[in-house]
């Protein structure tokens, strides 16, 4: 499949269209893209993303649902998962 990823330099204030989603890589979420690695992106709903719970940083996402990389076994790497996450 085509790498239909769009980077976004922040939260998208319209919908999406149909289809696309918010995704971020597994870095620990700040509230500016980019800082300590931390990146988002637009694409289509894959298999291998899964719904992500955490609060962005606190930043008001306007109820829109966002998503990351699910979590591969050990040695395996899925896209977005540039880093890992570390507290």
């Amino acid at each position: 499949m085509k790498n239909d990823k769009k980077y976004v330099h922040g939260i998208p204030r319209k919908p999406l269209p149909e289809g696309r989603v918010l995704v971020h890589n597994r870095v620990i979420p700040t509230r500016t893209l980019g800082l300590h690695g931390f990146r988002a992106w637009t694409q289509t709903l894959t298999d291998n993303l899964e719904v992500c719970s955490c609060d962005w940083a606190g930043v008001d996402l306007g109820g829109l649902v966002h998503y990351r990389g699910k979590v591969q076994p050990q040695g395996s790497q899925t896209e977005g998962d540039d880093l890992p996450i570390s507290r």
